[in-house]
Protein backbone atom coordinates (compact mmCIF):
# COMPACT_ATOMS: atom_id res chain seq x y z
CA UNK A 1 0.00 0.00 0.00
CA UNK A 2 0.75 3.81 -0.61
CA UNK A 3 1.13 4.33 3.04
CA UNK A 4 3.44 1.61 4.04
CA UNK A 5 5.79 2.70 0.93
CA UNK A 6 5.52 6.20 1.84
CA UNK A 7 6.20 5.48 5.34
CA UNK A 8 9.07 2.90 4.56
CA UNK A 9 10.71 5.36 2.70
CA UNK A 10 10.84 7.88 5.09
CA UNK A 11 12.55 5.42 7.72
CA UNK A 12 15.12 4.58 4.70
CA UNK A 13 16.18 8.03 4.08
CA UNK A 14 16.52 8.96 8.02
CA UNK A 15 13.40 11.40 7.81
CA UNK A 16 12.24 9.56 10.83
CA UNK A 17 13.28 6.85 13.77
CA UNK A 18 10.67 4.21 12.95
CA UNK A 19 7.33 3.49 11.45
CA UNK A 20 5.17 5.21 14.38
CA UNK A 21 7.09 8.51 13.67
CA UNK A 22 6.24 8.22 10.06
CA UNK A 23 3.16 7.23 10.62
CA UNK A 24 2.59 10.12 12.62
CA UNK A 25 4.24 12.24 10.54
CA UNK A 26 1.85 11.39 7.60
CA UNK A 27 -1.15 11.61 9.54
CA UNK A 28 -0.55 15.27 10.63
CA UNK A 29 0.28 16.01 6.91
CA UNK A 30 -3.13 14.83 6.04
CA UNK A 31 -4.54 16.50 9.08
CA UNK A 32 -2.92 19.72 7.58
CA UNK A 33 -4.07 19.66 4.35
CA UNK A 34 -1.01 19.09 2.70
CA UNK A 35 -2.87 16.02 0.97
CA UNK A 36 -5.05 18.91 -1.39
CA UNK A 37 -4.06 17.22 -4.36
CA UNK A 38 -3.79 13.71 -3.81
CA UNK A 39 -0.25 13.44 -3.69
CA UNK A 40 1.01 13.29 -1.04
CA UNK A 41 2.23 9.75 -0.51
CA UNK A 42 4.07 10.15 -4.08
CA UNK A 43 5.50 13.30 -3.28
CA UNK A 44 6.89 11.54 0.10
CA UNK A 45 8.13 8.42 -2.46
CA UNK A 46 9.62 11.06 -4.46
CA UNK A 47 11.47 13.35 -2.64
CA UNK A 48 12.39 11.94 0.92
CA UNK A 49 16.30 11.62 -0.46
CA UNK A 50 16.34 15.09 -1.62
CA UNK A 51 14.51 16.48 2.36
CA UNK A 52 17.47 14.56 3.40
CA UNK A 53 20.04 16.02 1.83
CA UNK A 54 18.65 19.68 2.41
CA UNK A 55 19.63 18.22 6.17
CA UNK A 56 15.49 18.69 7.13
CA UNK A 57 13.59 15.69 8.76
CA UNK A 58 10.43 14.51 7.90
CA UNK A 59 8.29 16.95 10.26
CA UNK A 60 10.10 20.03 8.78
CA UNK A 61 9.23 18.38 5.07
CA UNK A 62 5.33 17.99 5.74
CA UNK A 63 5.89 21.85 7.23
CA UNK A 64 7.66 22.96 4.25
CA UNK A 65 5.13 21.42 2.30
CA UNK A 66 2.17 22.85 4.16
CA UNK A 67 3.84 26.35 4.10
CA UNK A 68 3.79 25.94 -0.12
CA UNK A 69 0.34 24.90 -0.33
CA UNK A 70 -0.74 28.10 2.02
CA UNK A 71 1.36 30.32 -0.61
CA UNK A 72 -0.61 28.92 -3.11
CA UNK A 73 1.39 26.19 -4.75
CA UNK A 74 -0.94 23.54 -6.51
CA UNK A 75 0.39 20.40 -5.31
CA UNK A 76 2.28 18.90 -2.65
CA UNK A 77 4.76 17.48 -5.67
CA UNK A 78 5.51 21.50 -6.99
CA UNK A 79 6.61 21.92 -3.22
CA UNK A 80 9.05 19.91 -3.15
CA UNK A 81 10.02 20.37 -6.78
CA UNK A 82 10.54 23.77 -5.78
CA UNK A 83 12.52 22.67 -2.94
CA UNK A 84 14.64 20.41 -4.77
CA UNK A 85 15.76 22.89 -7.30
CA UNK A 86 16.32 25.01 -4.23
CA UNK A 87 18.75 22.81 -3.23
CA UNK A 88 20.97 22.77 -6.25
CA UNK A 89 21.24 27.03 -5.51
CA UNK A 90 21.59 27.13 -1.88
CA UNK A 91 21.54 25.37 1.51
CA UNK A 92 18.27 26.11 3.18
CA UNK A 93 19.25 28.82 6.29
CA UNK A 94 19.76 27.23 9.69
CA UNK A 95 17.52 30.09 11.42
CA UNK A 96 14.83 29.55 8.82
CA UNK A 97 14.97 25.72 9.84
CA UNK A 98 14.72 26.69 13.47
CA UNK A 99 11.64 29.59 12.70
CA UNK A 100 9.97 26.58 10.64
CA UNK A 101 10.54 23.90 13.71
CA UNK A 102 9.09 26.30 16.56
CA UNK A 103 5.93 26.56 13.71
CA UNK A 104 6.30 22.66 13.57
CA UNK A 105 5.74 22.43 16.89
CA UNK A 106 2.22 24.25 17.11
CA UNK A 107 0.75 21.62 14.49
CA UNK A 108 -2.09 19.43 15.62
CA UNK A 109 -0.64 16.33 16.57
CA UNK A 110 -2.42 12.89 15.86
CA UNK A 111 -4.44 11.70 18.25
CA UNK A 112 -2.67 9.09 20.55
CA UNK A 113 -3.26 5.36 20.05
Amino acid sequence: NEAARAAAQMIKTGLVKDSTEAFDVLTAGFQSGNDVAGDLLDTVNEYSTQFRQLGIDGTAAMGLIQQGLAGGARDADTVADALRRRQGAATIDPELVSILAGHLRAMPRPASR
